[in-house]
């Protein structure tokens, strides 16, 4: 068989969609898996920056420089690496493309997959409800790990009266006495200070005063004249149990109407309980 070298452009080209793809091509496995394993511990490491360190905008930002350079480090080195390694008389078995699509597939699909199911979720604004907190166009980072009871003030996800995922923030815990006044919320019948809400005082949404059973909990959204929430019927009280994640951050947000990229909001953090 006729030596044939391969193409080094194609192996930068490889590296951009997943890190070691490109040297998988290049015919040197043990590469692809080292350069791999640190683009998934750069990506987690993103993550729980996110999650836990959520000061600034700043850790989004270095974050996604650590995850982008070490995918433009790879590309480098599978080209440089490509560029001169010898010329090949076969074709190994990970080096065919139809392989190609498999490990893509298994490679990024499978941990993102596992993430979602047991860490994170990313979740994206599309009502008002919960403006100015959350707006449309928001896309946020959410951690699926926590149980018990949420703070009051917590922003938490539950599911909807269809089943679509619902954010709203926790008023009222267990044994709470609650009521909204004109969109005011009081608990055990002292006014909570909301500075997040979004209310004219005009709203014909009122509700209570009731206590909330065990085991459960009273939400709002932030935007009591566009919310459906526990003061309407069809969400009523919201079971602890049925509360799977809570909102940590905002890493992108896209103005709908003019495609514009809303920066003062990338990383904006989204655990503010209210004590």
């Amino acid at each position: 068989m006729q030596p044939t070298r391969r193409k080094p452009w194609l192996a930068l080209l490889l590296s951009l969609p997943l890190a070691g793809l490109g040297h998988l091509y290049s015919g040197s496995p043990r590469r692809a898996i080292a350069f791999y394993v640190g683009e998934q511990v750069a990506m987690l490491c993103w993550l729980l920056s996110l999650a836990f360190w959520q000061s600034a905008p700043g850790n989004m930002i270095a974050g996604s420089a650590v995850f982008l350079g070490w995918r433009l480090i790879a590309a480098v080195n599978a080209y440089r690496y490509t560029a001169r390694a010898p010329a090949c008389t076969g074709r190994s078995a990970w080096i065919r493309w139809p392989a190609y699509v498999v490990i893509y597939i298994v490679a990024y699909y499978g941990p993102a997959l596992t993430l979602r199911a047991v860490a994170f979720e990313a979740f994206t604004i599309t009502a008002g409800s919960m403006s100015d907190t959350l707006i449309p166009g928001d896309r946020l980072l959410a951690t699926k790990w926590e149980s018990g009871l949420p703070e009051r003030g917590e922003l938490v996800v539950f599911r909807g009266p269809s089943g679509e995922p619902w954010v709203k923030r926790v008023i009222g815990l267990p044994g709470d006495r609650v009521e909204v006044r004109r969109g005011v919320a009081l608990v055990n019948d002292e006014p909570l200070q909301e500075p997040y809400i979004v209310t004219d005082r005009t709203t014909s949404g009122d509700f209570g005063p009731t206590e909330v059973p065990a085991e459960s909990c009273f939400l709002l959204g932030d935007n009591r004249e566009q919310s459906k929430d526990s003061r309407f019927e069809e969400i009523g009280f919201v079971p602890v149990r049925e509360v799977y994640a809570r909102p940590r951050a905002i890493f992108w947000s896209v103005d709908s109407t003019t495609i514009d990229i809303r920066w003062n909001r990338l990383g904006r953090p989204l655990r503010q309980p209210t004590r």
